[in-house]
């Protein structure tokens, strides 16, 4: 090697020594006593060169040199800045490698941080979310709980003291409802006014229970009532001015002799006055007020016929 190296400075100083001679420029030493570098061989002639006087090319040559030799004395009267380049280059190097790491890192199966990535310790927000989603189902289970049962609970308001589904059964009250009619009975409208006449009611059956009935009333509290043989009602020995009877009354029960009204009693007719149970009949009587369910409303089947009771 040692040997190699020797005839390698041979070559060069010989290389140096033709270019110098090609050049015509002489090394010499600076005050450093550093010896400057070889000047590079001369470019290729062009035509515009080989055209000029060789005065002028040698002109030329020189202060190309001189140049170059400027050129390298400020970069060795300034080595900081050198040494900055390559300190940042340096760096740059350094940093790119540490990319590359942590890309193995991530990567790797079998690295370190994958290993804890998959560790138990990481599984934990994984837990978090599993009991999230948990709370969540049981929130909204809550939810729905508490839905139903203010359904159920308005439901249940409506239903005893706004208004509730009953149904129809029988005849006595052709030709205003029919059998299998179902209707809502307002079950309100009484708690701020008391029944006027020809109000259709809704009352239990005193010998049966969830057994109602649904009649007119005819008769109002204080009155006195009677039925004649011809049919006719009399309120208070007056005739009574009325329509809603589909046929003449055949049979005036006990309305034959004259009725006196309580308080708080009504007398009551079906409108299909010979096939109807009421107040002529001693099983049904008078109709005590707190006894009265409430104002047949609004019939809704069936679906052709929907449509609001007439009462006046």
């Amino acid at each position: 090697m040692a040997q190699q190296g020797r005839h390698f400075k041979q070559k060069s100083g010989k290389r140096t020594s033709r270019i110098q001679e090609e050049s015509g420029f002489q090394q010499r030493r600076d005050g450093s006593g550093v010896p400057l570098p070889a000047a590079k061989p001369p470019l290729k002639p062009n035509p515009e060169s080989m055209s000029k006087p060789k005065a002028e090319i040698n002109e030329e040559t020189e202060v190309n040199i001189k140049a170059e030799i400027a050129g390298t004395r400020s970069e060795r009267s300034n080595p900081s800045t050198s040494r900055a380049g390559s300190t940042y280059m340096q760096n740059t190097v350094e940093q790119s490698e540490e990319k590359s790491k942590d890309r193995k890192r991530t990567y790797n199966n079998v690295d370190e941080e994958w290993l804890e990535a998959d560790s138990p310790s990481r599984r934990k927000p994984h837990k978090n979310k599993k009991s999230s989603r948990g709370r969540s189902v049981v929130k909204s289970l809550i939810s729905w709980i508490l839905y139903l049962a203010v359904l159920v609970g308005i439901a249940f308001l409506l239903v005893h003291f706004v208004g509730q589904r009953t149904e129809v059964i029988g005849s006595s009250m052709e030709h205003t409802l029919y059998d299998g009619d179902n209707i809502i009975v307002d079950k309100i409208s009484y708690r701020f006014h008391e029944p006027e006449r020809f109000d259709v009611i809704v009352f239990p059956y005193q010998h049966e229970e969830d057994t109602h009935y649904i009649k007119r009333v005819i008769g109002l509290p204080g009155e006195s009532v009677r039925i004649d043989e011809e049919g006719t009602i009399f309120i208070n020995g007056e005739e009574l001015q009325e329509s809603y009877g589909s046929e003449v009354i055949k049979s005036p029960g006990l309305a034959a002799e004259e009725i006196l009204l309580g308080t708080d009693e009504y007398f009551v007719l079906g409108d299909n006055r010979n096939a109807s149970a009421d107040s002529r009949d001693p099983q049904v009587g008078n109709v005590k007020r707190d006894t009265i369910v409430g104002k047949a409303w609004l019939r809704i089947w069936p679906l052709n016929k929907i449509e609001f009771i007439r009462h006046q």
